[in-house]
């Protein structure tokens, strides 16, 4: 079965198809960026930390400390604006 999409406020994500849109606007979002926004959208309300993300969406074996997943959302942070 496709996974089912996931919508918060403005943003839209349909996980089948890997797709993101913001206010109808489609997003462009690198593999990690979409799994970590997805995780994120699927989490909605909860706090969130970078530990948690880290095994939610590692494509890679992460160190504990690694910083990497910051910049992720930092450049989602720039792609989603306020």
């Amino acid at each position: 079965a496709e996974p089912a999409p996931v919508s918060v406020g403005p943003l839209w994500m349909d996980p089948g198809a890997r797709m993101a849109t913001l206010e109808e606007t489609p997003l462009v979002l690198t593999p990690i960026e979409y799994e970590i926004l997805l995780a994120l959208a699927r989490s909605a309300g909860r706090v969130k930390t970078r530990e948690q993300l880290l095994v939610e969406v590692a494509e890679r074996d992460f160190e504990a400390f690694d910083r990497s997943i910051d910049v992720h959302i930092s450049s989602l942070r720039k792609k989603l604006g306020d």
